[in-house]
């Protein structure tokens, strides 16, 4: 038989989802913000054709939905308000950006996928607006 070695680290169960949801809502706050500061600064650039405005324009909600996703997704979770329905978009988002997106940064994403797939089945943790039933 296997003794736990810090059995009374057991009281602080609630602790290690509250970590999670820390880093990784402060980790989509971030991308969201970076994401709309940069379509900002992008937007401020004249087309030169109607082509280029049509592909800009597309180009420019896409970023802006995502953006946004992430906003959401991560205030959620950050805050503790919805975390499992936060978790489960900042889910979505990380799997969409780790097989469209950044192919360069795809074992980040994969971690950022697994916290938040964590925070969807074990809950908010300590100090959460959501209670732990």
């Amino acid at each position: 038989m296997v003794v736990n070695p810090f059995p009374n680290f057991l009281d602080f169960m609630l602790l290690a989802p509250f970590l999670i949801r820390i880093g990784l809502g402060a980790y989509f706050l971030y991308f969201a913000v970076t994401l709309l500061r940069r379509e900002k600064e992008s937007s401020s650039m004249a087309p030169a054709s109607e082509n280029e405005k049509r592909l800009l324009g597309a180009k420019k909600a896409y970023t802006q939905a995502i953006a946004w996703f992430s906003f959401i997704g991560g205030l959620s979770v950050l805050i503790g308000l919805y975390t499992q329905i936060g978790a489960l978009i900042l889910t979505v988002l990380s799997l969409w950006i780790m097989i469209k997106e950044h192919k360069e940064k795809r074992f980040l994403y994969f971690l950022l996928l697994v916290m938040s797939l964590s925070l969807f089945f074990s809950g908010a943790g300590f100090l959460a607006f959501d209670l732990p039933l």
